[in-house]
């Protein structure tokens, strides 16, 4: 199926390339979730509107599930024209960019850093007479000009995001160069040193997205080519990286297979001035075929896993993966069996694969453990997830322990009439903090615990208001539940053991309640 998908999913984007959209990064993903039995394909795109509108108007009709655009500016991709109103004039222009050097200035006029915009506004004139600075007001009906330059209005961001200038901060500065957009700079930068830069020809910082092709690598002014057949590893190390570091050391040292096929280059602080790639510390980039494969963060990283995954794909084939799915799935019953009152954690078997506008990845497969457990259900789920690691290696926990809301236990005095409580029944409301205790007599719209003498066990609660919510209360109401001793729907109040994962009895089955063991907790839900 992914296999069928992808022929036509690659299609869309041999379109993409037959249209000429040099300026988009086109990375596909393609997933089928074998546990809920459908195929996704989610494109992300980062380029200009005005070439993700082309785009649109190739493709197929229905040939993706999703597309996700990304219009933020970024260096090496064509600066669209715009259509502006000049301050002073009753007629738009249309900058079509004609001249070698441009500093395009975006900024608001009550900006608190305007002062020091303008400082950079004059030294930019003073010092580089061969570039043309173009000035972009975004505050509505503002007259507000810069001396000796081209100054143009807009009506806030809206206008000229319409016509493909996205940024992210104000105020900024675009060098455009050639009409190719050189840098995309704010306050904090050296802005004479990167026009100066610009005019010498020397590359801009880009930021390697996923998808994105390098070619080459600037640094320490020496250029380095990279060799489509190995695979580099870039490291911007922060501070608080040092255990990643040596990890990455040691494995390179004990898996002679990993170090032969990687080549590992640091970038360390001193080097960001000549490096050509922007990023931030503590990140690193996996480089194949000249392609940016995978950008992480080394705080949440085993990179060895992502390495053993990369460099060597093939663990088991398909069809071993859907047979050894099979096999768990009979011992997942055999589990469910032995720990009733636990409800079973999601797993999810995903195949999927990346494919870019010149590459794409390996075929991976997914195996995924999630949920919401109490801290006392932990040696269950652990048991589970130990089952799970013997059909897959690869699986990962993603379950999230959590301690009940508050002490779930009998009160002493009703909140309400003050009635002492004692060993009648009497009820404590679910989500209210502090504790709100109840007698059979005073009413509350929450959902309530029911104590009675044979409560015991409170600790080992299945629902509570970690996972029992308000809006998941009301979704069971409109799938109509069904009582567990009378078969019908229950159409008024409802209790719900606390304990087990499926029970529920209506009112009139309340006090007939044999079979299910007294010592349970139940939780009155009043109809919405």
């Amino acid at each position: 199926m992914l296999e069928k998908y992808k022929e036509s999913s690659v299609s869309i984007l041999e379109k993409a390339k037959t249209a000429n959209l040099k300026d988009c990064v086109l990375n596909l993903e393609l997933s089928i979730h074998l546990d809920k039995e459908d195929l996704t394909s989610t494109l992300y795109c980062n380029c200009t509107k005005n070439s993700y509108e082309k785009f649109l108007h190739i493709l197929p009709p229905s040939s993706l599930t999703e597309i996700i655009p990304d219009f933020t500016l970024l260096p090496g991709i064509e600066c669209p024209e715009l259509d502006l109103h000049p301050i002073g004039s009753q007629e738009n222009v249309t900058l079509t960019w004609t001249k070698p050097f441009y500093c395009i200035v975006i900024w608001a006029s009550r900006s608190q850093s305007y002062n020091k915009l303008m400082l950079n506004i004059d030294e930019i004139l003073q010092s580089h007479k061969n570039i043309e600075v173009v000035s972009i007001c975004i505050d509505e009906n503002a007259e507000s000009v810069i001396p000796n330059i081209q100054n143009f209005h807009s009506s806030g961001l809206s206008e000229i995001s319409r016509q493909g200038i996205e940024v992210s901060e104000i105020p900024c500065f675009l060098l455009v160069s050639n009409r190719i957009i050189h840098a995309v700079l704010d306050l904090s930068h050296n802005l004479p040193k990167e026009i100066w830069a610009m005019i010498d020809g020397r590359p801009g910082k880009i930021l390697p997205n996923l998808g994105s092709t390098i070619k080459t690598l600037t640094l320490e002014d020496t250029k380095l080519e990279l060799d489509g057949s190995l695979w580099y590893l870039l490291i911007f190390p922060g501070s608080e990286n040092e255990y990643f570091l040596r990890h990455l050391t040691q494995i390179l040292d004990e898996s002679p297979e990993i170090a032969e096929k990687i080549k590992v280059i640091t970038i360390e602080k001193t080097d960001l001035t000549s490096v050509e790639l922007k990023s931030h510390p503590g990140e690193f980039f996996i480089i194949h075929n000249t392609v940016v494969v995978l950008r992480c963060d080394m705080t949440y990283t085993d990179i060895y896993h992502i390495l053993k995954d990369l460099l060597f794909p093939k663990i088991f084939s398909r069809d071993e993966f859907l047979e050894k799915k099979s096999r768990f799935e009979y011992s997942t019953s055999q589990w469910q069996e032995k720990h009733p009152s636990c409800p079973m954690p999601s797993v999810h078997f995903i195949f999927s694969k990346k494919i870019f506008l010149n590459s794409e990845t390996h075929e991976e497969k997914h195996v995924r453990l999630e949920g919401k457990y109490l801290t006392i259900q932990k040696e269950t789920i652990e048991e589970f997830y130990d089952i799970l690691l013997l059909f897959f290696p690869i699986a990962l926990n993603n379950i999230i322990y959590e301690a009940p809301s508050h002490t779930i236990s009998p009160g002493e005095q009703c909140s309400v009439c003050d009635e002492l409580l004692e060993q009648q029944t009497h009820y404590l409301c679910v989500y209210c903090k502090p504790a709100l205790y109840f007698c059979e007599n005073c009413n509350h719209p929450h959902p309530v615990f029911r104590f009675t003498q044979d409560v015991a066990g409170l600790d080992h609660l299945t629902w509570g208001a970690f996972n029992f919510s308000i809006d998941r209360i009301d979704e069971g109401e409109r799938f109509d539940i069904i009582c567990n001793l009378c078969k019908e729907k229950i159409p008024g109040v409802r209790w719900k053991c606390a304990v087990c994962s499926d029970f529920d009895v209506c009112g009139m089955c309340l006090y007939e309640v044999r079979s299910h063991p007294k010592d349970h907790i139940l939780i009155r839900i009043l109809p919405q």
